[in-house]
């Protein structure tokens, strides 16, 4: 599968991988949802949080104890190959194992159980059970499974192309007296079908246990997997409008609606009432928020009505002062611990600001109108200080309120306002032209609709009155399909001579020896590559293509997408690296800009 690169690549792992798993449901089909998992680096859904969580020093320290080399020079290596995988290769071919004994269903399990090792001692646990398999596997095996553990195999094959390989493999395995020239055909249809079941139910297990308990009924998939709660949908999606001209084009003749678009962080709140416990929330990612917010489960329980026995709401979750009733930064927010909160981050009050009402009372509401949802939503809520419905406005054909609206959203700390049609369904997952978020920015001369989120991978050392510290960074955009991190800029404005000194004292500890073994780059001329491990938040003037960057390179040909003036805006500590803004969506960007 490495060896798939350029032009058709993808094609060939999607076939390559359609023949692995044809094997495996020929000869052992109840592995056939674990060897998806196993191939996307997962162990379960990501609502259900089975993370490894393993650090570089744990897997470094496993490797040193197993193959019996000084951590020193495990490092040394590691620093070198940039990929503790090849480090792990390297080191097990001095004391290669003969014969491999490992199986897939040992190694799996042994995942599992790394997983679930938790408490006093853990880390050394973790490290021991890592040792158990590195001991019996081939310098190959070594490879594969140290890169699984890292997250990243490095096979070429994101997710969207490991669904096809499985679609395709399940056409093969249900329908074998298909002709080869209709395989491609139904494969596709099956992966669009798997795709859409994912964005109501995101379970791969259960979708394809369902496709195999019922092969007859495979391309009513969909019907099988509703939406329940408990098991967190994937959330509607917007796309950037630039202006004035831009709303009047998009909106001309249909009815809309202008929300507020507050500066907080996306809560997906599920209830029943006769569950324990009643209330879990959700992020955009939909990983369980719900011990980061705990005060936020008795706030719903005074919001919601007697009669209301179950729900799913999209909400904002924002930090608020009761006493001056405004609406505070995102970044206080961001500060509060995910899993260890403390009395002092329950200081902070946060407001539930609730705009769409997903499902009620049994019945899932994603087909009916947004004028419908949001009459659900009020209906269903008594409004308390830290329970609110969004801000609106509705609009026909008097646009001139939108600036008034704009500017009334600016005074009340929030980002700007979202303009959504309210005729129209909800659509997971889908960045939908029917939901635009307009943003004060976007009215400042920028040719770019929106800020980015964007990796620090590199940087250079300051000069003057920043040396010693890092004075400029270079980041990275992700591309999901690739599993890769592409360079696109270098920013230094925006930052201060305090915020350098804070990013020196985080990141000075995550200097590596060469680029991230994730990273794709051209140009080398970096004083330091660092562990990816940081999302800001960058707003620039425009975009251009350039010779040195790789940002988009997949959509763009040999240039990448490059910024120009790019501007430091703020740290994302809620955003994980496969949540920065994707290669694709830097491409969306460009052709607007370019008004393609």
């Amino acid at each position: 599968m490495e060896n798939c690169k350029g032009e058709g690549s993808k094609e060939q792992l999607k076939v390559i991988l359609s023949q692995l798993f044809y094997s495996v449901l020929n000869n052992t089909p109840q592995q056939c949802a674990e060897l998806f998992n196993f191939l996307t680096c997962k162990l379960a859904p990501d609502y259900e949080g089975a993370e490894i969580n393993l650090g570089d020093e744990v897997l470094m320290a496993a490797i040193s104890d197993t193959y019996d080399v000084p951590k020193k020079f495990v490092k040394e290596a590691f620093h070198k190959e940039g990929d503790l995988g090849i480090v792990s290769q390297t080191f097990a071919a001095q004391l290669p194992v003969e014969t491999s004994t490992l199986t897939f269903t040992e190694v799996f399990d042994q995942f599992k159980h790394i997983q679930q090792t938790t408490g006093s001692d853990s880390v050394k646990r973790k490290k021991l059970l890592i040792q158990c398999i590195l001991k019996k596997a081939t310098p190959e095996e070594a490879l594969t499974i140290v890169r699984w553990l890292v997250g990243n195999l490095k096979t070429g094959a994101g997710e969207k192309t490991v669904i096809g390989g499985l679609s395709r493999g399940l056409i093969m395995f249900l329908k074998p007296e298909l002709p080869i020239e209709l395989i491609e055909i139904d494969s596709q249809k099956i992966e669009g079908l798997i795709n859409e079941a994912y964005n109501i139910a995101p379970n791969y297990e259960e979708i394809i246990r369902q496709i195999l308990a019922n092969p007859k009924n495979m391309y009513q998939i969909k019907e099988h997997c509703s939406l329940k709660v408990g098991i967190p949908i994937k959330p509607m999606l917007s796309k950037s409008i630039k202006g004035f001209d831009e709303i009047l084009e998009r909106f001309q003749g249909v009815q809309f609606t202008a929300e507020y678009k507050y500066d907080g962080m996306r809560g997906q709140i599920h209830f029943n009432r006769r569950a324990e416990p009643q209330v879990q929330i959700y992020s955009r990612n939909l990983e369980k928020m719900t011990t980061q917010f705990p005060e936020l489960a008795e706030q719903i329980s005074k919001a919601v009505k007697p009669e209301i026995e179950s729900f799913i709401i999209d909400t904002e979750l924002t930090a608020y002062d009761k006493e001056t009733d405004k609406y505070l930064p995102f970044q206080i927010l961001s500060q509060r611990s995910r899993k260890w909160v403390t009395p002092k981050d329950l200081e902070t009050k946060v407001c539930i600001c609730a705009f769409d009402m997903l499902y009620l009372n049994g019945k899932s509401l994603l087909e009916i109108p947004l004028c419908e949802r949001r009459g659900h939503l009020h209906q269903s809520f008594n409004q308390c200080q830290d329970f609110m419905f969004a801000r609106f406005r509705d609009i026909d054909a008097n646009f001139d309120v939108l600036p008034y609206l704009l500017d009334d959203s600016l005074k009340d700390n929030c980002e700007g306002l979202m303009l959504k049609s309210l005729h129209a369904t909800y659509e997971p997952s889908k960045r939908s032209t029917n939901w635009f978020k307009f943003k004060k920015d976007y009215l400042e001369g920028s040719s770019v609709a929106d800020s980015m989120d964007l990796v620090v991978v590199g940087a250079d050392w300051g000069k003057g009155k920043r040396k010693g510290l890092f004075g400029s960074f270079l980041l990275a955009c992700y591309d999901v399909e690739g599993q890769q991190l592409q360079t696109m800029t270098k920013v230094a404005t925006g930052l201060t001579d305090e915020d350098l000194g804070v990013m020196f004292g985080k990141m000075k500890g995550l200097i590596i020896g060469k680029p991230h073994q994730s990273l794709l780059y051209k140009d080398k001329n970096v004083d330091v590559w660092l562990d990816p491990q940081h999302v800001w938040e960058v707003k620039c003037a425009d975009m251009t293509l350039s010779p040195i960057y790789c940002a988009a390179k997949n959509y763009t040909g040999d240039k990448g997408i490059a910024l120009r003036f790019p501007r430091y805006i703020r740290e994302r500590p809620d955003k994980k690296i496969n949540e920065a803004t994707s290669s694709e969506q830097l491409y969306d960007f460009f052709r607007k800009q370019q008004g393609v």
